[in-house]
């Protein structure tokens, strides 16, 4: 009878060993070929090697300190509210292999306090090519005040009690792929040699929501935006990049609504609005390191002064060091 418990134990055990082994076999399966397809894809671009090269390494790294605000402003026929990140300085990483990667910031002013309302993190995933490309992320700051100004001209200031969460996915197509670099400018993904510009075509969608632990404010964002621009890559003396982007978007804004007191204004139809994303940066390539400074500023628009307006701008200023290996 023993005998009879144990071998079948043993055949079961047999059993569970095959099924991992070939759980983690397929697993090996999967990464060898999206290894190969993601190979294949970087190594089967074309470009001029006059204007562009690509580093003979395949990781990149970087270790970067922002500063980020944001400004949003609501109006209303009953209420007019403005809110302001303030100023936080966050520290993050940011690792990728063939152009595909993630990164993680945090603001270690806050990272010991225990309010919900002093956090601020960001998490992010991308894929930064030569000719298409792209970023999916998500923001998270408590670190958010303001006023709400009512029709009695009542002034409510608000302070410390705020949060924002901003999920965003931002999507680029470079037309001029062959002699201009986007991820140049980027993550040092590939070098510029000669100066060029390109038409930039460019894809958004934003989820923004501001509201209070109380929830007497609540407000919510969401648009899809496409457009085109144009970015220029400047080279000096062969180390230094300077680069320069503007992409102006069309945006419609399928829903939007504002919650102060009990009473809430809505746009729940296509309004047609306006985006415009600006990037200045400077970058520096010695050996495997970089380093590099980066501006950027999104301004949105939306809505009408006869219903509901928003208007939304953010900034936010990268320094970063990044190593290729």
């Amino acid at each position: 009878m023993h005998c009879f418990k144990y071998a079948k134990m043993k055949i079961v055990f047999t059993i569970i060993t095959i099924f991992f082994s070939a759980v983690c076999m397929a697993q090996e399966g999967v990464v060898q070929f999206m290894n190969n397809k993601l190979h294949a894809m970087y190594n089967k671009a074309k470009y001029d090697t006059n204007y562009v090269e690509r580093p003979a390494q395949r990781f990149n790294a970087q270790v970067f300190a922002e500063n980020g605000q944001s400004q949003i402003s609501w109006k209303t026929d009953n209420y007019k509210a403005d809110f302001t990140t303030y100023d936080k300085i966050s520290v993050g990483l940011k690792f990728s292999y063939l152009g595909i990667g993630g990164g993680y910031s945090f603001s270690p002013k806050y990272a010991n306090e225990n309010s919900k309302t002093n956090e601020a993190k960001k998490f992010s995933f991308h894929y930064y090519g030569r000719i298409i490309g792209g970023e999916i992320s998500y923001l998270k700051s408590g670190r958010v005040g303001g006023e709400v100004v009512n029709a009695n001209l009542s002034t409510e200031k608000i302070s410390d009690t705020l949060s924002q969460k901003m999920a965003s996915t931002d999507l680029y197509y470079v037309y001029n792929n062959k002699k201009f670099s986007y991820p140049a400018a980027l993550t040092s993904g590939f070098f510029q040699r000669k100066p060029c510009g390109s038409l930039l075509f460019g894809f958004s969608a934003l989820y923004s929501e501001t509201e209070n632990s109380l929830s007497t404010t609540l407000m919510k964002q969401k648009s899809l935006s496409l457009g085109v621009g144009y970015g220029y890559n400047f080279i000096l003396k062969d180390k230094w990049l300077i680069h320069l982007s503007v992409i102006p978007m069309i945006a419609s804004s399928n829903k939007s609504n504002f919650k102060f007191e009990g009473q809430t204004e809505t746009i729940d139809k296509i309004d047609m609005g306006f985006i415009a994303t600006s990037r200045l940066s400077a970058v520096y390539n010695f050996s495997r390191y970089y380093i590099s400074i980066n501006g950027v500023m999104t301004i949105h628009q939306f809505g009408n002064e006869e219903s509901l307006s928003v208007d939304i701008m953010n900034f936010n200023a990268h320094f970063d060091f990044g190593i290729r290996f």
